[in-house]
């Protein structure tokens, strides 16, 4: 359920108490999505005079942002390297013990995880033993997606599940699958934030036949599909051209893209602004996927403007009819999904315009807040 906007203004205040001080966010990732939604959820939070502080890697690709939202910023030296990666972990007992000091300087606060990281079992263990605040995590996915390694996720979730007094998900089908395991603590289910000013900043263009598959390149994403159907799209559009966009298993997605006319390869990790200016260029955004939880790439779709095309799999379909910024294909196979494609760039991205403001970070956040209150109470 989301939260209608004329909630804002009393959801901040409901149920608080005098000796509420506040949330500190963690996140300690240093590029991707991660620092991304700890930099909004910071300076939603902010804005309301709730942010006590933030815990983050020295090494987050937008540091700078974050110290300039709110003083009381932790910089941990986290990991740049395999290599580091190996050291990083005799030394996480004594990065947890800067944590632990850092967060008992304050009284009555809530810590939260706005995504997960690899310290996070280690730091969510050693918090609740040696620290009285409350523990707010944000699980993005119940399971791993295929291809990735299981046993990673399955950690990530089960200390979640075991330390932390409240877990957050953004879709009722990640929710429902994280109240299946056993002494799950309450859920709270909020939809994805979007920045709700994009747009206007970005001076969205229309006026291209450009098709963007932006993000991390792994075989569940589904380009086996997107080539197929690209064939059947250039038919009715040939003047169309196709980007794939992002870094991960770059030799797989080149050895599908080696024949496919007017396609484009951008195989890197890729930094805010390149990513504005594939979206601003963009006439629809794909996400051809043959597994999913929720996709912050639909999110960022929809914060730019872009309508986009996705498969009907995972919390997909529900995501779409809260943004209602494009089209789900009929079903999975790639005739379906072209012919999806195909009615987006025939309407133009006007046709898929909807509003932004109730599904803001601070809406949410404020939602998140007053939900948080009312298990307190």
């Amino acid at each position: 359920m989301i939260p209608h906007f004329k909630s804002v203004i009393t959801a901040w205040e409901s149920g608080s108490t005098s000796e509420f001080q506040g949330y500190i966010l963690v996140h300690l990732g240093r590029k991707n999505a991660g620092p991304r939604i700890l930099e909004e959820a910071a300076r939603a939070l902010n804005k309301s005079d709730l942010l006590v502080g933030m815990i983050c890697s020295t090494y987050a690709d937008n540091i700078y942002s974050l110290e300039a939202i709110h003083s009381q910023v932790l910089k941990v030296k986290t990991y740049r390297t395999k290599k580091s990666f190996i050291w990083s972990v005799f030394s996480l007992p004594i990065h947890a013990y800067q944590i632990i000091k850092y967060l008992n300087e304050f009284r009555q606060i809530r810590v939260m995880f706005v995504m997960h990281h690899l310290w996070d079992p280690v730091l969510l263990k050693f918090l609740q033993a040696f620290t009285n605040h409350k523990l707010i995590y944000w699980l993005h996915d119940a399971k791993s997606h295929p291809g990735e390694i299981q046993i990673v996720n399955k950690i990530l979730v089960s200390s979640a599940i075991k330390h932390a007094d409240v877990v957050v998900t953004l879709s009722n089908h990640v929710k429902s699958e994280i109240e299946m395991r056993d002494n799950c603590p309450p859920v709270i289910q909020i939809s994805h934030p979007v920045v709700a000013d994009i747009p206007t900043r970005a001076g969205r263009k229309i006026d291209s036949q450009q098709v963007l598959f932006l993000g991390r390149i792994s075989k569940y994403k589904g380009l086996a599909r997107l080539c197929d159907a690209w064939k059947i799209i250039l038919v009715e559009f040939p003047n169309a051209n196709l980007v794939i966009a992002g870094d991960g298993d770059i030799e797989f997605a080149k050895e599908l893209t080696r024949n496919l006319q007017n396609c484009i390869g951008i195989f890197k990790y890729l930094s805010d602004s390149e990513i504005a200016s594939l979206m601003v260029t963009s006439a629809v955004v794909v996400l051809p996927y043959d597994e999913a939880s929720q996709s912050g790439i639909l999110v960022k779709a929809f914060e730019y403007g872009v309508p986009y095309v996705a498969t009907p799999v995972g919390a997909i379909p529900e995501q779409h009819s809260i943004f209602k910024g494009g089209l789900i294909a009929e079903d999975m196979e790639a005739a379906s999904f072209a012919r999806a494609v195909q009615i987006v760039l025939y309407r133009g991205a006007e046709e898929f315009k909807s509003s932004r403001e109730e599904l803001s970070y601070q809406n949410q956040m404020s939602y998140l807040h007053r939900m948080l209150n009312s298990q307190s109470n």
